[in-house]
């Protein structure tokens, strides 16, 4: 599923998905830090968000998702920008989470 727009303020926003798709993603931030949520229901799936939200400069995600088996949990740092997409893994009745920061070399300019 890839969402139209990922809702992304001060307050938390659930992004455009249809009612009763049992998805939701919600980002938030605090400062210059971006928390990003997702939650799944009954069917494991592919979820896309876009970064559009982000901003100018190159990011760090941290990112813990579900893992093979319900009490796994996989953990991943990769180089975001706005123009990418975040491609989550979600089990049946899972989720994930993430924290993005600017890249320590944008943090100095």
């Amino acid at each position: 599923m890839s969402p139209k727009r990922l809702a992304a303020y001060r307050r938390s926003d659930p992004y455009a998905s249809p009612w009763g798709c049992g998805l939701l993603a919600v980002a938030r931030r605090k400062g210059a830090r971006w928390y990003l949520g997702a939650m799944n229901a009954d069917n494991a799936r592919d979820m896309s968000l876009p970064l559009n939200f982000l901003g100018s400069g190159r990011f760090t995600a941290r990112l813990w998702q579900d893992g093979g088996a319900p009490d796994q949990l996989r953990e991943d740092t990769r180089r975001v920008s706005a123009s990418d997409q975040l491609t989550l893994h979600l089990a049946a009745s899972g989720g994930a989470v993430a924290m993005i920061d600017l890249a320590d070399k944008e943090k100095r300019r």
